[in-house]
């Protein structure tokens, strides 16, 4: 199912870029969104170095918080970091 994922539907909560909102995006679409920028801060890159997972959940938080990401999303993203540091 991922696979055939339209890229037009991975939009951020806020409609980018297509006005799509809230409960109108597609749950696989928004659980792609929060993972690839969890994975991006998280994976050095060329031009900087990774964050650390706190820092990563920090940068996250402020991004539910302006709707960028779904908050539903984001506490299971939570919940699985945790059981992975356990």
């Amino acid at each position: 199912m991922m696979a055939g994922l339209p890229l037009n539907f991975l939009h951020e909560n806020s409609g980018y870029p297509k006005g799509i909102k809230d409960e109108d995006i597609m749950i696989e679409a928004k659980i792609i969104g929060i993972a690839d920028a969890f994975d991006a801060m998280t994976t050095t890159r060329p031009y900087r170095k990774a964050m650390t997972k706190d820092e990563a959940k920090e940068e996250l938080r402020k991004d539910v918080e302006s709707r960028k990401y779904d908050k539903k999303i984001f506490e299971i993203l939570l919940d699985i970091i945790e059981k992975e540091n356990d």
